[in-house]
């Protein structure tokens, strides 16, 4: 316990408390702080996860409101595993057939046996640039892109830019795995 009778955080607690306190702007002084509570609301989740998902790739959005309290966030945290490698190794070791697969393929609905395509209106926006990003985080998914466009900036062009903007990771993405209807 702490002199004004808070229990300490875990260094799990703390890595989420931390990222809670700059992205709320707010201090987290507690295991028990609640998110939503202290201010929290749906686009500072969209901020939090894209930044936890670095270490932690198997969190989802529904992680916050199902946990949401520093404690529980960091529990399911470890829960979910070990965190990913900080970077990539320089050369990965060729898969043996023993190996597991490196990320398995979660299910998000019917059609995501094969990754399944998803329609994304609003790609060109803070939220939709996000969504977009953490669709093509999922292995195999595709996504169509409902983006309007015009002489001065092609729908193709407008995409473009906004992902390399707010979610540059996935620029390389867009060519194989968006396809964008103007509209």
């Amino acid at each position: 316990m702490t002199e004004d009778g808070d229990q300490p955080f875990s260094d799990l607690e703390r890595y989420v408390a931390d990222l809670w306190s700059q992205t709320l702007k707010t201090e987290v002084t507690a295991p028990g702080d609640d998110f939503f509570a202290i201010g929290g609301h749906s686009l500072q989740v969209l901020a939090c996860l894209v930044e936890i998902q670095e270490r932690y790739p198997d969190t989802t959005i529904q992680d916050f409101f199902a946990y949401p309290t520093v404690a529980e966030f960091a529990a399911r945290l470890a829960e979910l595993g070990t965190e990913a490698p900080a970077a990539p190794a320089a050369e990965p070791a060729a898969p043996t057939a023993t190996a597991p697969a490196p990320h398995p393929v979660r299910s998000t609905g019917p059609a995501a046996a094969d990754g399944g395509e998803v329609l994304l209106t609003g790609a060109t926006g803070f939220l939709g640039a996000h969504l977009l990003a953490a669709l093509l985080r999922e292995p195999g998914r595709r996504v169509t892109c409902v983006v309007r466009g015009n002489a001065e900036a092609p729908a193709g062009d407008r995409l473009a830019r906004v992902v390399e903007y707010y979610v540059p990771d996935v620029l390389p993405a867009l060519r194989d795995r968006v396809r964008i209807v103007e509209g």
